[in-house]
């Protein structure tokens, strides 16, 4: 293969390699890095010089990467949100313009984001990945000799380094190595901020760099109606990205939006870019109130004053789709603080599940209970499933089954309380059907003993998981008392 051949797909595959890095965490993450010798040795003399000192530290990254960290830096957009649009300081008026222009760039290549992907266009492993797809496609065209071809690709890595990756994928590493406790997110930076450093070089590029808005985490507004709620001393805070987009959703074709429309064009009068932003968080934030849009939060946490009083705060963020949104718990590690004081509860929605309250109740009161659940120490909850020598079930398997149970649980007790939505148990029981197959005509028996029941623990649900014929099964009677065997 030709040496500059295989520089390019080095270099397509360096730019695979970093996308994966800053993808939600897999079992694999510790492995990624495993061949990043052999792709340095084919870089380009100039990356080689910057790289290596960075890849000698490869070691510090097999500890692999771990979901709460990951979300703590990337989930909320706080430390290092790794959207493109959120470093640019003028976000709000230009937004739609970068993500219009993204999205120019990849639909002319024939790149459309997975339904299944959770990525926003601007998301820094969405970018990363289009660089590696121009690239492999130039490592094509000038394999077969394709020279419009090979151009095209070329020129369009260079507009798109200087337009939109260049201009704040190196802030974005240095906010992850600042941020981050964990060796791997500190690796995969350095790797980022040297290579991309690199590749500006061999390009030509000198990117504008976006004049970065600053970290998040002082700067999430909070809960409007916190004098008002019953949820004690829980901060509740909200994502600057939901609000907006919340707030868009609401108002559309209401009475005030011309009134809206009017008074945020004014907006761009203000001619400090800072204080323009500014301008536009505040009034988001005020409209985002006046619209009484928090309220459905602030009244599910209500309902459970365990869950309120079990955490220090609550982050609301966005769902990137209808089957991310959730409630979680994230507990500090190491030497953090212990208690409610070291509790973090992640609420993930689409800005316009803030806008249907039956739906948003509906979500909210499903997985707060299993917040509640998480933190009563009569549920015992463990975070990791035991394995079982004896369950022929995977570990995949395993998993759902115990979410089926959970779920079943939980809808069970709001149904009592007249909280489920309807027909919650003919859908719990389809699923309790299709999880437990085996159980044939017991099944609906059994599936009583999980929806109708007042109290379980994680351990009941972890065993009947595990084994189900076994907690069914009656007690034997074939051995008498002394232990001999019964008589025939």
């Amino acid at each position: 293969m030709p040496r500059d051949m295989a520089e390019t797909l080095a270099r397509s595959a360096l730019y695979k390699l970093l996308s994966v890095a800053f993808l939600p965490p897999s079992e694999r993450a510790p492995e990624l890095f495993s061949g990043i010798d052999r792709i340095l040795d084919l870089l380009p003399v100039g990356h080689q010089a910057i790289l290596r000192p960075i890849v000698q530290e490869v070691a510090v990254a097999r500890s692999g990467a771990t979901g709460p960290e990951y979300t703590r830096l990337f989930g909320v957009g706080l430390a290092a949100t790794p959207y493109e649009t959120e470093y640019d300081p003028l976000a709000s008026a230009r937004k739609g313009h970068r993500l219009a222009d993204l999205l120019g760039f990849y639909e002319a290549f024939g790149v459309r984001i997975a339904d299944h992907r959770k990525e926003f266009p601007d998301h820094v492993a969405a970018e990363l990945e289009f660089m590696a797809l121009l690239f492999l496609k130039a490592a094509h065209a000038g394999a077969e000799a394709m020279e419009e071809a090979l151009s095209v690709s070329e020129e369009a890595a260079v507009k798109f380094m200087a337009d939109h990756l260049g201009a704040w994928g190196g802030i974005f590493a240095d906010r992850v190595e600042r941020a981050t406790g964990e060796g791997f997110y500190r690796f995969a930076a350095r790797l980022l901020r040297g290579f991309l450093l690199a590749e500006c070089r061999l390009l030509g590029v000198e990117p504008l760099t976006l004049a970065a808005a600053p970290p998040r985490d002082a700067d999430l507004p909070t809960c409007p109606f916190a004098g008002e709620c019953p949820t004690g001393d829980l901060a509740i805070e909200y994502e600057p990205r939901l609000i907006e987009e919340a707030v868009f959703c609401a108002i559309r074709g209401r009475r005030e939006e011309t009134a809206f429309r009017a008074e945020r064009d004014r907006l761009y009068e203000i001619g400090d870019p800072e204080a323009r932003e500014a301008g536009f968080r505040a009034f988001h934030a005020s409209w985002f109130e006046r619209l009484g849009l928090g309220a459905g939060i602030a009244e599910a946490l209500g309902e459970q004053p365990s869950v309120a009083a079990g955490a220090a705060r609550c982050l609301v963020a966005t769902a990137p789709s209808s089957g991310e949104e959730g409630a979680e718990l994230f507990v500090s590690s190491g030497n953090g603080p212990a208690g409610a004081r070291g509790r973090t509860l992640l609420i993930r929605l689409k800005p316009v599940t803030l806008t249907l309250p039956d739906r948003l109740r509906s979500l909210l009161r499903h997985e707060l209970l299993h917040i509640a659940d998480m933190l009563d120490p009569r549920f015992g909850y463990e975070p990791r499933l035991p394995p079982s020598a004896a369950a022929p079930a995977s570990e995949r398997l395993l998993r759902e089954r115990y979410r089926v149970l959970w779920d079943a649980y939980i809808d069970g007790r709001l149904a009592v309380l007249g909280r489920a939505p309807a027909g919650a148990r003919a859908a719990r029981l389809g699923e309790f059907t299709r999880a437990f197959p085996a159980l044939g005509e017991v099944a609906e028996a059994a599936f009583d003993r999980f929806f109708g029941a007042a109290t379980l623990s994680h351990g009941e649900l972890v065993a009947f998981a595990v084994e189900p014929e076994a907690v069914l099964r009656p007690p034997s009677n074939d051995r008498e008392p002394d232990g001999s065997a019964a008589a025939a």
